[in-house]
């Protein structure tokens, strides 16, 4: 998709453009009604923390210092030590426990703090797409109203009104990496396009079917020559 392109949205036309000032206060008007600066904001935030949280460094360091403590009863083999009194091998094995409780403990930080970044994400997405297709109906004016517009649109339009947006140089909410993805779509898009092209052409310049050889043309008596130099090796 670029300026200048022309396309159809539920049913009506629209030629792809920079958006004017006004649609542009317009837009921010509407972003700033579904907060859209501060969900892209929440998000990034927690794309910051996939190295992980402060609790979890600290759950880190605990289990380091545990395994130091539980070398001393391990051989080369990372098994027990043979001739271990009975206590020492409690000792090794309560190591063992508060290791791997620390590490459910890990495990569950890691798990919240992913489904907390997909929420995020996701409430961002249904925000900006709802901004979106409010401002563009209000672009578009479809005789028909927001509900009845959003209720028309196919999924592939509702890709194009964010490539709009973001081609039309709307910023609340449309973060780079939005920008980023809309660029790759079109770019595996021209890919494949170009793929199907050279596989046209290819079909086109291959050779045809030979077609059947001709049999062979009877000789004077009717017959065909194979019948005759028969009969000629009979007598």
């Amino acid at each position: 998709m670029k300026l200048g392109d022309t396309l159809t949205i539920a049913g009506v036309e629209f030629q792809v453009r920079p958006f004017t000032a006004a649609e542009h206060q317009a837009f921010d008007v509407l972003a700033e009604q579904r907060q859209l600066q501060r969900k892209a904001a929440e998000v990034q935030a927690l794309a910051n923390t996939r190295g992980g949280t402060a609790r979890e460094a600290l759950l880190q360091a605990d289990i380091r210092g545990l395994r130091e403590r539980l070398k001393k009863y391990m051989d080369g083999k990372n098994e027990l030590k043979r001739g271990l009194s009975q206590e020492k091998r409690l000792e090794a094995f309560e190591l063992a426990t508060e290791i791997d409780t620390l590490t459910e403990r890990i495990e569950h930080l890691r798990q919240e703090r992913f489904v907390e970044a997909q929420m995020r994400e996701e409430e961002l997405a249904q925000a900006r797409e709802t901004v979106v297709v409010a401002f563009m109906h209000s672009v578009l004016k479809p005789n028909m109203t927001l509900e009845e517009f959003y209720a028309a649109l196919t999924p592939t339009e509702l890709v194009q009104l964010e490539e709009l947006a973001a081609l039309g140089k709307l910023r609340t909410g449309l973060s780079a990496s939005s920008r980023r993805q809309a660029a790759m779509w079109d770019q595996q898009l021209q890919a494949i396009m170009r793929q199907a092209q050279q596989n046209d052409a290819g079909n086109d310049s291959a050779s045809p079917p030979q077609p059947p050889a001709a049999p062979a043309k009877p000789g004077p008596s009717g017959r065909s020559k194979t019948s005759s130099s028969k009969s000629k090796a009979g007598a």
